[in-house]
């Protein structure tokens, strides 16, 4: 037996074979709810959150969940594109992003739609028509779903264009090798020291 009360209870209620019901706190409900999954790839980091990608939809959790905006597949085609849009962002990004500090942010809402972009193929799919619970219905139509993929597809155009020419203006500047040389001590050829 325990000291506390609440720590007797539950076990004699367990004992007893009834459920044990325990208070849970509100705010632990709310912090493992708001836990969203950064997605990235190399040499980028995190360049976004699939509570951002829902939110450019305007779908919750429950009608595009983590798991389908973590597939690989998603992030393979905004890293292939990034690359055929600018492959010196691959090989100079440090440089780049120190050169002009506005190209991470370039390059985070690039990704952002570029991602939701492949999920416009799918999401006629994918989204409910109707949603509902015991009180209220709430009905989709096509036209606001056509109209979702519009301007998700307008936004990456947008966001393309805009860091395709920034990339034009963003210039590294490179120092040439210098190449120095030392003239031998010994002649390889007779031997002889100079």
């Amino acid at each position: 037996m325990s000291d506390r009360p609440e720590a007797n209870r539950v076990s004699n209620a367990a004992a007893a074979g009834r459920p044990v019901v325990q208070a849970v706190d509100p705010q632990s409900v709310f912090a493992e709810a708001d836990k969203s999954i950064p997605i990235g790839f190399a040499p980028f980091g995190d360049l976004t959150h699939t509570d951002e990608i829902r939110a450019v939809f305007g779908l919750s959790e429950a009608e595009l969940p983590d798991e389908m905006l973590t597939q690989r597949v998603y992030t393979r085609e905004a890293e292939a594109a990034l690359y055929a849009l600018s492959p010196r962002l691959f090989g100079e990004w440090l440089p780049l992003s120190s050169a002009n500090p506005a190209l991470r942010g370039m390059v985070e809402v690039y990704v952002l739609y570029c991602i939701a972009d492949k999920l416009c193929d799918i999401l006629p799919l994918i989204a409910a028509r109707t949603l509902s619970d015991s009180k209220a219905t709430f009905q989709r139509f096509d036209n606001d779903l056509k109209a979702v993929i519009d301007h998700i597809r307008r936004r990456f155009a947008q966001a393309a264009k805009a860091l395709a020419d920034l990339m034009e203006k963003t210039a590294v500047r490179t120092t040439a090798p210098r190449f120095s040389g030392v003239r031998p001590r010994i002649d390889r050829v007779t031997g002889e020291s100079y």
